[in-house]
């Protein structure tokens, strides 16, 4: 029915193209007119092929829409940028951190890398003066008002069998001090025995006492209970345990 009406007014319209901008309808002879209606049926089945082309197009396209939208994703290979941020599973990982954010635990020797030297912890006073009056050294030092002299002491060894130096302010080594879960900073001396300054020779299998100090509260000082030194140079920082 809709080609019968399209075909129509393809009839009309070519007669009024005929007939100029006359508005009467030209009288054709049998001839002509079947073939106006032969062009007229041609244009018709042109655009009707079209028409139907157009809707296999879409028909075509929908199912491969539908097809890609079923499909599972593919995944991209990794690019050679992140593969080498995998870690290699031949290497040792070593978390210098224990794991858990916290420098990690190690002797004092094994931080600061020295052969054949073990520092030994050997315990703590609580003082107003160190080093005690009497004790004939050229400098001393007092604890400010309200606070106590905090002295951890260390002995160092030499286990080589041969003398060495030991040079302490070389490494650049710094220290802090926790007492009862309160950090404090090692106070900067001038004593001779200063484990982060001192500079001095150690003979084959001898020792020496090296002493780190801070300042803590007076009432602090009858109830020192746990007790860590914290070494910090350029590269790392560690945790050691006095307990």
């Amino acid at each position: 029915m809709k080609k019968l009406i399209c075909m129509g007014s393809v009839l009309l319209g070519i007669m009024a193209f005929v007939s100029g901008c006359s508005n009467e309808i030209p009288e054709l002879n049998e001839n002509d007119q079947e073939a106006v209606v032969e062009y007229a049926a041609d244009i018709v089945k042109k655009y009707d092929k079209r028409h139907a082309g157009r809707l296999k197009e879409i028909m075509r396209e929908e199912p491969a829409a539908a097809e890609e939208t079923a499909a599972e994703p593919e995944q991209a290979a990794p690019s050679p940028e992140a593969s080498a941020l995998q870690p290699d599973p031949d290497v040792e990982i070593i978390d210098p951190f224990g794991g858990n954010g916290v420098p990690a635990e190690v002797s004092l020797e094994n931080f600061l890398q020295m052969d054949s030297v073990a520092f030994t912890y050997t315990g703590y006073e609580t003082l107003q003066s160190y080093p005690p009056a009497g004790d004939g050294a050229y400098f001393s030092m007092n604890a400010t008002p309200g606070t106590t002299l905090l002295v951890l002491k260390f002995t160092v060894n030499n286990q080589a069998g041969e003398d060495r130096e030991l040079d302490m302010l070389g490494t650049g080594v710094r220290f802090r001090i926790t007492v009862n879960g309160e950090t404090k900073n090692a106070l900067s001396t001038m004593l001779l025995n200063d484990l982060a300054t001192y500079k001095g020779p150690l003979e084959a299998g001898g020792s020496t006492e090296l002493v780190v100090v801070c300042e803590i509260q007076e009432e602090q000082a009858a109830s020192v209970g746990e007790v860590s030194l914290i070494a910090k140079n350029e590269d790392a920082t560690a945790t050691i345990s006095l307990n």
